[in-house]
């Protein structure tokens, strides 16, 4: 989940481009493992056994990219930081899932739309999207692969803890 400011400012501009293009619209969000299948409750419990041992993961934009993907029709590129795939797999190992290579991202527009469109969907984007900005919770949104954003739910979501700060950890116990 991104911070309150960063998230209004990227659900800004998807909720434009959504408009523009014809597309729905959704919320900002920096997919760290889908297509997570179980029963609600485990799921819950494992989402919140991961986020208990997750400090806030800062997220690098590289660049506004485009796919020839429903899911990443455009999208900004992130850096893939150590911790940042670390977090991956620790979510990959409590979910005895793999979610094959992961490129991690933060979508703008959804859509099957052609080369040129893409293209046109970038050239719109005049905000600077190259500052760094920090993830401090995380949810498990229930969706069926046939719905439409609109349709996504949010069935819980959790706070990263802070790392303690640094004079702490040089402590010994």
């Amino acid at each position: 989940m991104l911070p309150p400011r960063e998230s209004e400012r990227w659900r800004v501009l998807i909720r434009r481009l959504a408009d523009t293009f014809g597309a729905d619209a959704f919320e900002p969000h920096v997919t760290l493992l889908g297509r997570i299948a179980g029963r609600r409750r485990d799921v819950i419990g494992r989402a919140r056994d991961w986020a208990a041992s997750t400090a806030p993961l800062t997220v690098r934009p590289r660049a506004i990219a485009c796919l020839d993907e429903y899911y990443r029709c455009l999208f900004v590129d992130l850096e893939k930081t150590p911790l940042l795939l670390a977090a991956r797999r620790r979510a990959e190992a409590l979910f005895g899932h793999c979610g094959g290579d992961y490129r991690p991202h933060l979508s703008l527009l959804y859509g099957n739309f052609s080369a040129a469109v893409r293209r046109r969907a970038a050239a719109e984007i005049s905000e600077p999207f190259d500052s760094s900005f920090m993830l401090r919770g995380a949810a498990v949104v229930e969706m069926d692969a046939a719905s439409m954003p609109a349709q996504w739910r949010t069935v819980a979501s959790f706070s990263l803890p802070q790392p303690p700060p640094r004079d702490e950890r040089r402590h010994c116990a």
